[in-house]
């Protein structure tokens, strides 16, 4: 309904923020505690969040600053959630490439291969055409947990998927 009609749900949509920032600070007393109620507050916001963009300005960099602190101590399905909403508030325009793309870089480090599946889904099918075979090829190499030279027929072990990944985000950084 919010979507709708936005500025009639203003005043519930302030409510909701508020209560939103309430459990965000007490979560934030307990990062590795899993929350499913904070994980609904911030899909809700993310979904809405092209509607109110100007009181919703903060809460992007909140949840960037949150997975930047404490993605590994963070429960794997809290963490997937935050990545999905953030992805989500970029599909919907209000956060760049340039942004986002670093942070996600940095969250390969987290063992969880479901996360990396998701962010590799999320680049792979947002960048040109022309990349999107080489992110493809990458990523198939990286969750095999192998990756090898694409042109020796030997299919010789050539790097080991941690240290791939670290060396792309030294890349970005």
């Amino acid at each position: 309904m919010i979507k709708r009609d936005p500025g009639g749900y203003k005043h519930e949509f302030q409510l909701q923020y508020k209560h939103y920032e309430a459990t965000r600070d007490i979560f934030l007393l307990q990062p590795s505690k899993n929350s499913k109620e904070f994980a609904d507050l911030v899909m809700f916001i993310a979904q809405v969040s092209h509607c109110y963009p100007e009181e919703c300005k903060a809460f992007r960099g909140e949840l960037m600053d949150l997975l930047e602190k404490h993605a590994t101590t963070l429960d794997a399905m809290l963490r997937r959630s935050l990545v999905q909403a953030l992805i989500l508030v970029r599909n919907r325009g209000l956060l760049t490439a340039q942004e986002l793309l670093p942070l996600l870089f940095k969250l390969f480090r987290c063992q969880d291969k479901l996360l990396r599946k998701q962010i590799f889904n999320h680049i792979s099918s947002s960048v040109s055409p022309r990349l999107r075979f080489l992110v493809r090829a990458s990523y198939l190499q990286i969750y095999n947990e192998k990756v090898t030279d694409l042109l020796d027929a030997s299919g010789k072990r050539f790097f080991s998927p941690g240290k791939l990944a670290n060396d792309a985000l030294d890349a970005v950084e």
